[in-house]
Parts: structure tokens; C-alpha cells; sequence
């Protein structure tokens, strides 16, 4: 349009938060009146976007099947864009299955992750789950002999959601 000035710049912006706040005021016994306090476990951590400390600059997240490997540095985002990460700050995993499932680095290579060398049982019944958190700048480094997680089960194909933030290079 004339005389419109249409200059300027697009910001992207990347907020996420994480809040896990399970509370337990006291714990009592059937056996015993004996009361322990608990101090409530509140845990907030809201990430910027960017590469330093308490920043990510990519998410992402898909459902999988116990079977699927996922490599670190092959990923596709929602444009269909190619990246890789670079560094890990985040991993959530819910088993929506009835088995319990293994989550473990690429067997036989040396293993990424933040399990290093073991893996991360998770019950079934499409209630378990787990969630790591490093919101420094290091996190967890991905390199091309780190770089595959797994999900494994010993009975049938399992659904498990996956998500992974951190720090990316787009090609």
C-alpha cells in the first residue's frame, strides 16, 4: 500500500514453563497419631528464549511407538524444517500404554541422555511418566556418537508422548 511504511522485524518467541507442585501438608499412619510436616515441593521454572542459561531456542514433541528410536540430530519441526539439537535442557515422556516401558540411550554406542549408561523405567496403565530438567547452559550435550534415544518394551507396541527441549541448528 502506498505510504505505508511496512518495514520492521518479526520477533519469534519461545516461552515455556514448567510447574509441578504435589503438596502434603502431613503425613500420618493408621498405626500412630504421629504427625511429620512436609514442606510443600513448589517448583516453577520459566525458560527464554535464547542459547544461555535458563534459555532454549527449539521444542519439540511428538507421540511415538515403544520400537521408535528418535536421533537427536535428524528432527523435523512443524514447517518441516530440518534440525538437530545441540544441547538438550529438557525431556518429558508419558507412557500412554498399559506395559511398562524402558526409555534408554542407543544401545550399543555411547549413550547421551541424561541416564547415561542405565535407562528409565516407566509404569504402565497411561498414568506414568517422568520429566528431567538441566536449565543451565550446558544441559545435555548431543554429539553424533550421543545422539539416539529409545523406547522399549518386552510385550506389544506402547504409545509414549515425547518432549524435548533445548538448543538447535536448522539446515
Amino acid at each position: 500500500m502506498a505510504g505505508q511504511d511496512t518495514s520492521g522485524s518479526v520477533a519469534l518467541g519461545l516461552n515455556l514453563t514448567i510447574k509441578i507442585n504435589p503438596s502434603r501438608s502431613e503425613l500420618a499412619t493408621a498405626q500412630s497419631s504421629l504427625r511429620l510436616p512436609f514442606d510443600d515441593a513448589d517448583k516453577s521454572q520459566s525458560l527464554a528464549y535464547g542459547t544461555d542459561a535458563g534459555q532454549i531456542d527449539t521444542a519439540w514433541h511428538d507421540r511415538v511407538t515403544t520400537g521408535d528410536s528418535i536421533d537427536l540430530e535428524a528432527l523435523t519441526d512443524e514447517f518441516g524444517q530440518a534440525f538437530g539439537f545441540d544441547r538438550i535442557n529438557g525431556i518429558f515422556v508419558q507412557n500412554r500404554g498399559a506395559e511398562i516401558i524402558a526409555v534408554r540411550g542407543d544401545v550399543g554406542a555411547s549413550r547421551n541422555t541424561p541416564w547415561a549408561d542405565d535407562q528409565i523405567t516407566i509404569p504402565g496403565g497411561g498414568h506414568g511418566w517422568f520429566c528431567l530438567f538441566a536449565p543451565d547452559a550446558t544441559g545435555w550435550t548431543v554429539t553424533t556418537a550421543k545422539k539416539d534415544v529409545e523406547f522399549y518394551t518386552a510385550g506389544s507396541a506402547q504409545s509414549v508422548d515425547v518432549a524435548i527441549w533445548g538448543t538447535a541448528t536448522f539446515s
